[in-house]
């Protein structure tokens, strides 16, 4: 499986959603191959994605599948470090919730 990044080139605020487009590219031999675009939300709602292809190809896209992988253990991610588990009231810092 091919993994494709992605990255965010617009972001269209509604007062109950968000619409971001994300953009990536790839570029692939003759037959079918199956994408992967990892590290998407798990708030993302599977009825609301959209997928298009173009290329100097006759390309097509077959379908588009959202498969939902949890963690078993917490990632690593710089945003994890040194966030405080009770913090302080009224304390000067804001507040982050992940």
């Amino acid at each position: 499986m091919t993994e494709l990044t992605t990255t965010i080139v617009a972001v269209t605020i509604y007062p109950n959603r968000v619409r971001l487009t994300r953009r990536g590219l790839v570029k692939l031999k003759a037959g079918t191959h199956a994408i992967e675009i990892p590290g998407l939300p798990l708030s993302l709602n599977p009825d609301s994605l959209r997928a298009s292809v173009y290329g100097s190809a006759s390309a097509r896209l077959l379908g588009v599948q959202v498969k939902r992988i949890f963690y078993s253990d917490k990632p690593s991610f710089p945003a994890w470090i040194n966030l405080p588990t009770n913090p302080a009231p009224n304390s000067a810092s804001p507040s982050v919730v992940i």
